[in-house]
């Protein structure tokens, strides 16, 4: 299985290629100028918090992952609790193809959208094939820091839909307990 990233149009969440939570975000982000607001926070269990310094050719430095996040669901819960262990569920080939999305949207502050798909390992060892859609979201503190908020989300474009993430193996997931995201920030 060939590990990819297509970019898509922005504009294509607008249309209805995104799903209603991919609308949500992108709304606020467009109101908020990408700046970091209460509305984020409280939309954070399904979202990937990342370090919004640029890299090239890999994923940023990961710092939290909501509990209803995707990769939970695909990886499995603890997948990114060792936060020096997650690019090896990932794979080189993924962090270094998707890369280019997380550097693009730090680097022109401007988000980013796109179908991925990879091959990748949970927390059981299994190999996964994985196609989903992911929006990227640079935002910014007060003080001026830089974060990137990912999305990823399994609805298809019928365009796009050869392979599906139906087809993977999505383990079930005990409730976890609410955290305060808003400490991720301070």
């Amino acid at each position: 299985m060939k590990t990819f990233a297509r970019r898509l149009e922005i504009e294509d969440i607008d249309k209805g290629d995104g799903d209603a939570f991919a609308q949500h975000i992108l709304s606020v982000w467009r109101k908020s100028e990408g700046n970091l607001v209460e509305d984020y926070i409280k939309a954070f269990p399904s979202m990937v918090l990342f370090d919004g310094t640029p890299r090239v050719n890999d994923t940023p430095d990961l710092i939290e992952c909501g509990h209803e996040a995707l990769s939970v669901k695909l990886l499995g819960e603890g997948w990114a609790e060792n936060k020096k262990e997650t690019r090896n569920f990932l794979g080189k080939d993924y962090c270094m193809i998707v890369g280019r999305d997380y550097f693009d949207a730090t680097t022109q502050q401007l988000p980013m959208y796109s179908i991925v798909q990879a091959l990748m390992q949970n927390t059981s060892g299994q190999m996964l094939k994985v196609r989903y859609q992911r929006l990227v979201l640079p935002v910014r503190t007060m003080g001026g820091r830089p974060f990137l908020f990912g999305y990823s989300f399994d609805r298809q474009r019928e365009s796009l839909a050869r392979g599906s993430v139906s087809d993977c193996a999505i383990p079930l997931r005990r409730k976890l307990e609410e955290k305060d995201y808003a400490n991720l920030f301070r």
